[in-house]
């Protein structure tokens, strides 16, 4: 990689601009030249039903991405020759080794793996507790050591009404983050739809959601992780499922809150057996986290881990989906709101901690709101689905005549949520 000099938008503060040259070493506005598009299908074997969320994975490197709501992926990378593996939880995964010497097209089915129904030794203890004493321990085998980390980061956000899609905005950034201090984001590239007024950028980082946080800040609320060194103080664990995945056991924990008063969360885990690393979440809030102005809410958390330089389980993506009954003194309605975030390219424990500190929360490069249609072709590493791309040609026709109309209740939501840190 190349190295590129920024100049940064500052949100908050004043940037000292002799860091610049270390902090964005290596790291680059524009995709490397000569870069090729891996791209493809992820299905089922037998149903055909997409696979929503599928790893895709090049062996040897940082690199990595997921498949979107209809099971496509996409993933640039230099002319060459890689092996792919592509995997996803209850499926035999598939290695494949491609040679790049262009873009071209990589479609992959899985096959399932019949679940095995092992027999349960009824003791008075559940299983689970013993498999989360190893997780927490093995967690801080490598949690201490992790003190920084550089990396890219795509994130796209959508607002929906009661009938169809009412914004949609993508970024890219790279991000910065060390230990006891707050994340560092530079967006190189956004757009949004005509619909979100360009004074507010709603497509960000702001904080890496991450579930093997022993805290976890949202929207002002701290939650108990299910990792945390007190968690059996605050939830209750059920192993619940046994899958495999390449013959390793992957143990589904049910995790539900002791208490309706602590902010904490109630769903699934699913921890990987012969490691005991964490490797996916599905949950939601319990009732002691509450949106003001809202009748009611339904909101799910899910993420991925991946494991980078055989030691630090790291989160490779994350998604919130919310679905609202806004009640305001204007107008009322349904509003849903969904964020992803797609995380690769780590440089773990870099020795730019002090240099990270001089940076603003969010920044943006001066060309980051110029469209590229080079970069985004050869760095989409979370394809739109149909009814995205339907949605910004339909969103964009449109924009004249929503900006002569009085500002929506979507829109008011929408400036309400945006201090709320990762509601947005």
């Amino acid at each position: 990689m190349h190295s590129t000099w920024y100049t940064l938008g500052v949100t908050s503060r004043t940037v000292r601009w002799w860091v610049l040259p270390f902090v964005l070493l290596t790291y680059s506005a524009s995709p490397a030249q000569n870069s090729q598009t891996l791209s493809g299908n992820v299905v089922d074997a037998y149903s055909k039903e997409p696979l929503v969320s599928a790893n895709i994975r090049i062996v040897g490197t940082a690199r990595g991405t997921i498949t979107n709501a209809s099971g496509v992926y996409g993933l640039s990378l230099p002319a060459g020759r890689y092996e792919i593996i592509v995997s996803y939880l209850g499926y035999r995964s598939d290695t494949t080794v491609v040679d790049l010497p262009r873009d071209i097209p990589h479609n992959v089915a899985l096959v399932p793996i019949a679940i095995p129904f092992p027999e349960i030794v009824v003791s008075g203890e559940d299983p689970a507790h013993e498999i989360m004493r190893n997780v927490i321990a093995r967690k801080q085998e490598w949690f201490d050591a992790l003190l920084s980390f550089m990396g890219k980061a795509y994130t796209r956000t959508a607002i929906r009404t009661d009938t169809s899609m009412a914004m949609i905005a993508e970024s890219y950034s790279t991000i910065y983050w060390a230990k006891g201090d707050s994340l560092r984001e530079v967006i190189t590239q956004q757009r949004q739809s005509a619909t979100v007024p360009s004074t507010l950028p709603l497509a960000y980082v702001r904080a890496v959601l991450n579930f093997y946080e022993d805290r976890i800040d949202l929207g002002g609320c701290v939650f108990v992780g299910p990792t945390a060194a007190d968690a059996f103080s605050y939830y209750n664990f059920k192993l619940t499922t046994v899958r495999y995945q390449d013959n390793v056991p992957i143990y589904d924990i049910e995790i539900t809150p002791k208490s309706r008063l602590t902010p904490l969360f109630r769903g699934r885990i699913s921890i990987d057996g012969k490691t005991y690393r964490m490797i996916e979440v599905d949950v939601e809030p319990n009732e002691a986290f509450v949106l003001p102005l809202v009748k009611s809410t339904a909101i799910r958390f899910r993420q991925q881990f991946r494991l980078y330089d055989d030691k630090y389980s790291l989160p490779a993506d994350y998604h919130l989906d919310v679905m609202t009954h806004v009640s305001l003194v204007v107008a009322s309605g349904k509003v849903g709101f969904a964020k992803s975030v797609v995380l690769y390219d780590y440089a773990i424990n870099s020795d730019l901690t002090d240099s990270l500190r001089l940076l603003p929360a969010l920044s943006f490069h001066p060309r980051a709101s110029v469209f590229d249609s080079t970069f985004w072709a050869q760095t989409n590493v979370l394809p739109l689905t149909g009814e995205e791309q339907l949605a910004y040609i339909r969103l964009d026709s449109i924009a004249a005549e929503r900006a002569r109309r009085p500002r929506s209740s979507v829109s008011r939501f929408l400036r309400f949520l945006c201090p709320m840190g990762e509601t947005c």
